[in-house]
């Protein structure tokens, strides 16, 4: 019986795992990426303090009939907020978005209403003419709204069911509270977009409470990335949200 000598067994297996043996085997090598674990990133919304004094996040309904839709007057419509747990908005924006769950609306009155909560001044107010599909509808503010840091305004949304009795709207409602990044953050998250790491730039976005942004962020990711989408909502108790689709116009 032959026998191979310590020595030359390491050498023998040396060999075999060698970069240039697995090459000239056919099997795959990992490349930096594969070795480099991944990046834990996470977009649980922090827990907020519910104190405030904000109005509780609610949701608006009646029965369609009562919005002239007699032939499905047995259905509810319901109108929700998609804000965090203390409905509280909380933006870096001047001009935030609001983001409502919706039912479909044909030829449907809306007001909207923003309110600054200091000193009662309405700084935006506008009727619409919804006709949208049944699903999440992006209520953006217009650009010169110019929000002031560091202040909090009451916002509302109002379905109007009956234009001689606004007694009976669907209202929802909450506070918008500007409030700027920090050099810091803004840093951080320029290097995170700059290497195209969205949920990273969304988990800035959570840590610094900043609900539009957080929102805004993930809402492309819907489809691509639904984990960290539900992971968002659920963190807010909005889970039942995460399958609904976007709101589409309709003519």
């Amino acid at each position: 019986m032959t026998v191979i000598s310590p020595t030359l067994l390491k050498g023998v297996l040396a060999m075999l795992l060698s970069p240039a043996m697995v090459i000239a085997s056919g099997l795959p090598t990992p490349t930096n990426a594969q070795l480099v674990p991944p990046l834990q990133v996470s977009v649980n919304f922090p827990q907020a303090n519910t104190n405030r004094g904000a109005p509780p996040r609610s949701r608006g309904a009646a029965s369609r009939g009562a919005c002239g839709n007699s032939e499905n007057a047995r259905r509810e419509l319901e109108i929700a907020a998609l804000t965090p747990k203390d409905n509280i908005l909380k933006t870096d924006a001047s001009n935030p978005n609001i983001y409502l769950s919706v039912p479909a609306l044909r030829n449907a009155p809306a007001e909207v209403l923003i309110v600054d909560k200091e000193d009662d001044t309405v700084v935006y107010a506008a009727q619409l003419e919804l006709n949208r599909t049944e699903g999440i509808f992006k209520l953006a503010l217009p650009e010169n709204l110019a929000l002031r840091p560091d202040r909090i305004y009451t916002w509302s949304f109002a379905l109007i069911c009956d234009l001689n009795d606004r007694g009976i709207d669907l209202v929802v409602e909450g506070w918008i509270e500007r409030s700027p990044l920090t050099s810091t953050q803004k840093a951080q998250i320029e290097q995170a977009k700059a290497t195209q790491q969205t949920l990273k730039v969304a988990e800035i976005y959570a840590q610094a409470g900043l609900w539009n942004e957080t929102f805004n962020a993930l809402l492309p990711l819907r489809e691509s990335n639904p984990t960290a989408w539900s992971e968002l909502l659920n963190s807010v108790e909005l889970g039942e949200f995460a399958q609904v689709p976007m709101s589409e116009p309709v003519r």
